[in-house]
C-alpha cells in the first residue's frame, strides 16, 4: 500500500517513485518484434514459389535460349550469341545431378537478396516500413516469380549487378571491395552484355566519392582481367576478339526502320534489304530468328555454317550504317521503347514480344508458348514432367494481381533523383550519390535492350530491383532532410558530421583477409566449373535444334542408351520419334511415323542404319522422306508409310538431287510374270528378270493428276 500524508492523499515524491518502480517492472518489448512484418512478408513471397516449384517440374525453359545455355554447359563450348555466364552456372549446378535445384536455387537467391536489402536499410538507420517496402515488390512480383523458375539469366544476372551495387555502397570502399565489385561486374558482363555500361557508371560513381585511388584500380583491373580472357577464348575459337558476335542483333534491331534506299551499304550488306514497306513491317525477332528472314535465307551451294558467319559481318554493317545514316529514325525508334517500359499497364504491337510469353504455361507444352516445361535433365538423361492445373491457376492469378508495372518503375526512379537532389545526409545514413547509382544502373539496363534488341518485358525484370533500391535511398534521403529540419545549430552539425574520404595510407588499416578470401573463391568456382560432371550430349543439341518439347518430338521416353544391334550406334526415344546418334557424332531426326514403318519392315535387318533424318520431300503433299542404308521410307497422312527398296530405289532417286518420278504412291507389287513394279506419282519403275530396272511413264487413265505433281525437293542429308 502506498503512504499517505497528513491530509490523506498520496505524497508527491510517493508517486514519481511509484511510477519509476512500475516502468521498471514492465519489460521493453524483444528487439526481433520489429522483423516481424518483413518475416510474414517473406512467408506469403514462398508460397507462389513453393507452388512453383511443385507444380512445374522439374524446371521452365524458354525455347531456344535455355537450350542454348545447357548444350554450352554440356560441351564446354562458346555460343556466338550468348555469353557462357550462365553456361558456367548451370555447369556448376550439375553437381547436384538434379535440373530442378537451379529454380530451387534462384527462387533463394531472390529471397535472399531481399533480406540484404531489408538489412542494409536497416543499416543505414531506416525505418523498419521503409526497409520493408523496397524488396517488397521483388518478393511479390508474378513475373520477377515466373523467371526465377526458368532456366533463364535474369536472376544470376540481377543478383551479380546488385550485389556490386551494395559492396560499392559500403562505407569504407577498400582495396577488396574493388576487387569484389570488379569481379562480380565482370561476371555480369559474361552473363549478358548489357551490364558493359554499368562499369564506366560505377568507376563515376567511385571517382565522385573519392575513393581510394588503389581500389579504382583495383576495381578495374579486376573487372577486365576476365573480360580480356574470355574475349582471348573468343578468339581462339571464332577468330573474333570480342565477348560475343552482334551481327544479328544489330541488324534485328534496326531492320524494322531500314530505308535501303537512304543507305550506303555494300553489294553484300544490301542482301539484307527487305523490300517490306515500313508500316507494314514485322519485330525484331521475325529479323533475327525467323527462316524467311532476309538474315537466315541460305543461298544454293553454301552451307549454314558458311553463311551465318559471312551474315554477322553483313549484319553489323548494315546495322551501323542504319544508326549513322538513319540517326533520327533509330533515337525515335530507342525512345519509343524506352517509354514503353515506363509506361502503364502491359501491352504489346506487332513488332515486340508478346507479353503473354511471360506467363505460366497452363499446358505442359503449346508451339505458340515460349515458356514450357523441360522434360530433359542435365547429362541428357530423362526427367518425368509434372503440371498442376491448380498451380498454373493459382499463379496466373498470382501474376494479375502483382506485376512490374512501367509506371511504378517510372516513380521509383523520379524518387531516386530527387531523393538525390532534394534529400540530406546524416552521419550514418544514406549518401546523396548511392540513389543515383541505383537509378543510373537501372536506366541503363533498360536502355541498352531498347538501343540493341526487341522491347521485352523479361528486360525491365533485372532493371527494376535497382529502381527498387533507387526509391528506398532517395526516400530515406527525404527522411534524412526532414529530420535535420527539425534540428538546430550543434545539433545539426554533428548529425551531418562524417568521415569516409580516404587519406593517403587509410588503406593500411583495413582487413588484408577480403582481397585473399575474394581470390580464393574466384579460384575455387572456377575450378567447379572447369571439373563439373556435366557431358557433352550431341543427341540433346540436335533433340534442342529440332525444337525440344514443342516439336513434335514431344517429351522423351528414356535415356540415352546403345542400339541392341549395333553398340557403337545411340539412341534415344521420345514421344514423337528418336534421334539417332552415329560413331562419327552425327544425329539424325526420325519422327515416330517413320520410326514405326521403320521397325514393322523390318528394322536395320532389311533397311540398315540412318543415312539422313526426316526431311521434307513434296511440301506440296506434306510428304517427308528419310533414307536409309538399304532404303527409303516416304510418308504422308493421305497415303502413311511407303517403302523404296532396292532394287527400284537406285531408279528412283539418290538423296542429293530431286527425286523426278515424284513420290511412291504405294509400295512395291510383285506381277504376275515375276517382276516387281512400283508406282510413282510421276511414272512407275520395273524390275526385270534378269535385274535390270526399266522406267515407264504414267498413265493418266489409271492414276488421278495431283497439281502441283511434280514439286519435290532434294531431301535434307546432312546430320547435325
Amino acid at each position: 500500500m502506498l503512504p499517505r500524508t497528513q491530509k490523506g492523499g498520496l505524497d508527491a515524491d510517493d508517486l514519481v517513485g511509484a511510477e519509476g518502480a512500475g516502468a521498471q517492472s514492465r519489460k521493453p518489448p524483444p528487439s526481433w518484434l520489429v522483423h516481424v512484418p518483413f518475416a510474414l512478408l517473406v512467408v506469403a513471397a514462398l508460397v507462389p514459389r513453393v507452388v512453383a516449384l511443385v507444380g512445374y517440374r522439374p524446371l521452365l525453359m524458354f525455347f531456344g535460349d535455355s537450350q542454348t545455355y545447357l548444350i554450352a554447359a554440356q560441351s564446354s563450348q562458346l555460343s556466338t550469341s550468348r555469353p557462357f555466364g550462365y553456361s558456367a552456372f548451370l555447369r556448376l549446378m550439375s553437381w547436384t545431378h538434379e535440373i530442378w535445384t537451379i529454380a530451387l536455387i534462384q527462387h533463394l537467391a531472390i529471397i535472399f537478396l531481399a533480406i540484404i536489402l531489408y538489412s542494409t536499410l536497416l543499416h543505414l538507420n531506416a525505418p523498419v516500413w521503409l526497409a520493408l517496402i523496397v524488396p517488397a515488390p521483388m518478393l511479390l512480383d508474378g513475373y520477377q516469380i515466373l523467371i526465377e523458375h526458368v532456366a533463364m539469366t535474369e536472376v544470376l544476372f540481377s543478383i551479380l549487378i546488385v550485389g556490386a551495387l551494395l559492396v560499392a555502397i559500403r562505407r569504407r570502399f577498400t582495396l577488396g571491395s574493388g576487387l569484389v565489385v570488379g569481379v562480380l561486374l565482370a561476371a555480369a558482363t559474361l552473363t549478358r552484355t548489357v551490364a558493359l555500361p554499368v562499369i564506366a557508371i560505377m568507376l563515376a560513381y567511385l571517382i565522385a566519392r573519392r575513393v581510394s585511388w588503389k581500389s579504382i584500380c583495383a576495381c578495374i583491373v579486376a573487372f577486365c582481367l576476365p573480360i580480356v580472357a574470355y574475349a582471348g577464348w573468343f578468339l581462339a575459337t571464332y577468330d573474333t576478339f570480342a565477348i560475343q558476335k552482334d551481327g544479328r542483333f544489330l541488324y534485328a534491331r534496326v531492320a524494322p526502320i531500314a530505308d535501303c534506299t537512304r543507305l550506303t551499304l555494300s553489294n553484300a550488306a544490301r542482301e539484307l534489304c527487305d523490300s517490306t514497306p515500313l508500316d507494314a513491317r514485322p519485330g525484331s525477332n521475325f529479323y533475327a530468328w525467323d527462316r524467311t528472314s532476309p538474315f537466315n535465307q541460305i543461298p544454293k551451294g553454301q552451307t549454314a555454317l558458311a553463311i551465318g558467319q559471312q551474315r554477322e559481318v553483313e549484319g553489323r554493317e548494315f546495322g551501323v550504317a542504319v544508326i549513322t545514316q538513319q540517326p533520327l529514325d533509330y533515337a525515335r525508334l530507342v525512345a519509343h521503347d524506352l517509354v514503353h517500359y515506363f509506361s502503364p499497364g502491359r501491352f504489346s504491337s506487332v513488332q515486340d514480344t508478346p507479353p503473354s510469353w511471360w506467363d505460366f504455361p497452363l499446358v505442359p507444352a503449346r508451339p505458340d508458348q515460349q515458356v514450357v516445361l523441360s522434360g530433359s535433365d542435365f547429362a541428357d538423361d530423362k526427367s518425368d514432367v509434372s503440371l498442376s492445373q491448380q498451380a498454373a491457376t493459382f499463379l496466373r492469378g498470382w501474376q494479375s494481381v502483382f506485376g512490374t508495372q512501367g509506371l511504378f518503375l517510372l516513380l521509383c526512379l523520379l524518387l531516386g533523383i530527387g531523393g538525390a537532389v532534394v534529400g540530406r545526409r546524416i552521419k550514418g545514413g544514406a549518401r546523396r550519390l548511392d540513389p543515383l547509382l541505383f537509378a543510373a544502373t537501372g536506366t541503363a539496363l533498360i536502355v541498352v535492350p531498347s538501343a540493341t534488341s526487341v522491347f521485352d518485358y523479361r528486360y525491365a525484370l533485372p532493371a527494376a530491383i535497382p529502381l527498387y533500391a533507387a526509391a528506398g535511398w532517395g526516400i530515406l534521403l527525404l527522411l534524412q532532410a526532414r529530420q535535420l529540419r527539425g534540428l538546430q545549430g550543434q545539433e545539426v552539425v554533428e548529425l551531418t558530421a562524417f568521415d569516409d574520404v580516404f587519406v593517403p595510407n587509410r588503406h593500411r588499416a583495413r582487413n588484408r583477409l577480403t582481397p585473399w578470401l575474394t581470390t580464393g573463391t574466384f579460384i575455387v568456382l572456377v575450378l567447379a566449373v572447369v571439373l563439373a560432371p556435366v557431358r557433352n550430349e550431341p543427341i540433346y543439341a540436335r533433340y534442342a535444334r529440332a525444337g525440344a518439347e514443342r516439336s513434335v518430338l514431344g517429351y522423351s521416353k528414356d535415356s540415352v542408351h546403345p542400339l541392341v544391334s549395333n553398340t557403337d550406334w545411340s539412341i534415344r526415344n521420345f514421344d514423337g520419334g528418336s534421334i539417332y546418334l552415329s560413331p562419327g557424332s552425327n544425329t539424325y531426326v526420325i519422327t515416330s511415323d517413320t520410326e514405326n514403318a521403320y521397325r514393322r519392315g523390318g528394322g536395320q535387318a532389311v533397311f540398315g542404319l540412318p543415312l539422313t533424318g526426316t526431311s521434307t520431300l513434296r511440301q506440296f503433299g506434306r510428304e517427308s522422306v528419310t533414307w536409309f542404308e538399304r532404303g527409303v521410307i516416304v510418308y504422308s497422312q493421305k497415303r502413311g508409310a511407303r517403302t523404296v527398296l532396292p532394287p527400284l530405289i537406285d531408279g528412283w532417286c539418290f538423296p542429293t538431287s530431286p527425286c523426278t518420278l515424284g513420290v511412291p504412291l504405294a509400295n512395291a507389287q510383285r506381277q504376275a510374270n515375276g517382276t516387281l513394279k512400283q508406282e510413282f506419282t510421276g511414272g512407275s519403275l520395273v524390275s526385270q528378270l534378269d535385274g535390270s530396272v526399266k522406267e515407264l511413264p504414267r498413265k493418266s487413265s489409271t492414276v488421278t493428276p495431283e497439281l502441283p505433281t511434280d514439286a519435290v525437293l532434294p531431301p535434307d542429308v546432312r546430320g547435325g
